[in-house]
């Protein structure tokens, strides 16, 4: 019985990574490497030892995992992040079965293999999987096993992908599972929280389904590299926004952009607005200030849109309360406005968040 190895940072070679090879004193050997693996070949290992990798294994001239079976029924585990296979053409993870016993379907092969798990396999114009037995031919040497067909089926019963999910604000992402095989079908749900609803939903590489009842699928592509995530947007009810803006009259004393036939100088306010944003400096920062609740129109945000270089900050005020929110530079500000063309700095404040300054 071997023993495991533990690396808390990088390991960095300019022959292979990792190698861990059968002997008679260490059959089960482990290596643990919580950071990064790089080398002209990333990862060579036993069928019946392990090997853990937290960061990414890139292979710079070769293939990124080699696994050398032998036994009939391997006992090894393989854990792996990003699997990088950087040259033209090497393949991701050769299975080599020239030292195979017993080798009469592609189930002997599935049988001694060790656990694969990774989160995704990247190569370049190269195969995700292939087979090595010291010939050319499209069948295994000495068996009548095509080499394609058994890639197809190992693919879609060993490798399996780690599904990944990103912290999302205002929302929980669950899953049924957290790894896969290619070709399977995978549920996920995505909860908002109150006042929220999901505006978007990716999922990597795979194609997302929304089923519409708060569940989404996806299909595991080859390769895997699947990470979900949700983008959420708040539900204010507009209606309620020009109601408590009604509410606050009071004097402004910056530009602000009315609600409809609020006011009959809207027109000339909406030029005012336009007109401070055209001449804000160079990456500099439009400030707006109002005595209350502020709507912005389709004609300001366009201003806005016009300048991505500018970030616009607008303080207002809210039941007696003096808050700011920013709208970063570049931001889309047109795909904030509702189905009549207004945005209230409410909204704004769902979006990117205030700061209570008075």
């Amino acid at each position: 019985m071997g023993g495991t190895v533990i690396v808390n940072g990088n390991v960095s070679s300019t022959g292979t990574g990792i190698l861990i090879l059968r002997n008679n004193d260490m059959i089960n050997s482990g290596v643990v490497v919580k950071g990064d693996v790089r080398g002209s070949s990333g990862i060579v290992i036993n069928d019946n030892s392990g090997v853990t990798v937290g960061g990414m294994v890139t292979a710079t001239d070769g293939t990124g995992l080699t696994v050398l079976l032998e036994d009939g029924n391997g006992k090894g585990d393989v854990t792996l992040g990003s699997l990088n296979v950087e040259k033209e053409g090497q393949t991701g993870i050769i299975l080599d079965v020239k030292n195979m016993k017993y080798l009469n379907s592609v189930d002997d092969i599935i049988k001694a293999m060790p656990k694969i798990s990774v989160f995704e396999i990247n190569v370049n114009q190269g195969a995700y999987l292939g087979i090595e037995d010291g010939a050319e031919g499209t069948t295994i040497s000495q068996t009548d096993i095509s080499k394609e067909e058994a890639i197809n089926e190992i693919l879609q019963q060993k490798i399996n992908y780690m599904l990944r999910t990103e912290n999302t604000s205002n929302a929980t992402i669950s899953l049924d599972q957290d790894r896969a095989t290619e070709n399977t079908r995978v549920t996920f749900y995505v909860k908002a929280a109150d006042g929220y609803r999901v505006k978007g939903v990716s999922a990597g590489k795979a194609t997302v389904t929304d089923n519409g009842d708060g569940s989404y699928t996806i299909i595991v592509p080859r390769g895997g590299g699947i990470n979900i995530s949700a983008i959420m947007e708040a539900v204010i009810r507009e209606q309620q926004r020009i109601q408590d803006s009604r509410s606050n009259s009071g004097s402004s004393n910056a530009t602000v952009i009315p609600e409809p036939a609020q006011q009959e100088s809207a027109w000339q306010q909406v030029q005012q607005i336009q007109q401070q944003i055209r001449n804000t400096a160079q990456g500099g920062n439009c400030e707006i200030e109002a005595d209350s609740l502020i709507s912005f129109n389709r004609t300001a945000f366009e201003a806005l849109m016009a300048r991505p270089d500018v970030s616009l900050t607008i303080i207002y005020k809210w039941k007696g309360v003096k808050y700011k929110v920013v709208i970063p530079a570049g931001y889309p500000v047109l795909d904030l406005l509702n189905e009549d063309g207004y945005c209230g700095c409410l909204y704004l404040n769902a979006i990117f968040g205030s700061e209570v300054i008075g």
